[in-house]
């Protein structure tokens, strides 16, 4: 027969209690009731925030202020977003936080409040609130923001995104000035043949050169 053998410190098995008082008390205060509480402080200041937002928009439509009011209502929508996900949040935190202050509690003073099979359940159903929160955010993503929306399709839509950048390289290469694509056909040769090119170039700017000068000889000489 196998199985896990849990072995402690001499220093934790002597203040047993003490370290699993302190386990708790910590775990309690400043990772679930502490942030929680804040939490729901900035939850109910955005609310306020989404109602006087309200009533601005309000008073923009009644002063036929479309365009700032439109810019107001994304602006409320995201707002609301972050409410709703916070708030879903804090549901399935809650639970968390209670049994985990009930748990301290048994164990301090050893009052036996739930027993094996109930505590259990409960951190099972505790568990599964957990794991249906995270379906939940998508769908409130999904519902409540256009540029989610947008994102997420564009993930599954690659070949178009493809077919967009081929068709803007296309329009690109088409506005390109004159210039540079009637100089394209001897540039665009590698090797020999564009060391050529660029000598050529060189020894008709010599030759332009040099006549200009014989010009200014003669003329100075008339």
């Amino acid at each position: 027969m196998e199985g896990c053998l849990t072995l402690e410190r001499d220093f934790i098995m002597d203040n047993i209690d003490t370290y699993y008082v302190t386990y708790y008390c910590f775990r309690v205060l400043f990772i679930h009731f502490i942030p929680c509480c804040v939490l729901v402080v900035l939850n109910a200041l955005l609310v306020l925030t989404i109602r006087q937002a309200q009533r601005r928009r309000c008073q923009l439509l009644a002063q036929n202020r479309k365009s700032e009011s439109r810019r107001l209502a994304e602006s409320n929508v995201t707002t609301m977003m972050l409410v709703a996900v916070v708030g879903v949040f804090l549901l399935v935190e809650f639970p968390l936080a209670i049994m985990m202050i009930v748990l301290m509690v048994d164990n301090t003073f050893d009052l036996d409040l739930l027993d094996t099979q109930r505590r259990d359940r409960i951190e099972q159903l505790i568990n599964m609130f957990i794991l249906l929160s995270y379906p939940i955010n998508f769908f409130i993503y999904c519902g409540m923001s256009q540029q989610f929306r947008s994102t997420f399709r564009g993930l599954f839509a690659s070949g178009n995104c493809c077919t967009g950048a081929q068709a803007a390289e296309t329009v690109i290469e088409e506005n390109l000035p004159a210039t540079a694509t009637n100089a394209t056909p001897m540039t665009a040769k590698h090797g020999d043949e564009q060391q050529t090119y660029i000598n050529l170039v060189q020894r008709d700017a010599l030759e332009e050169l040099e006549a200009n000068d014989a010009e200014a000889v003669a003329s100075d000489a008339v």
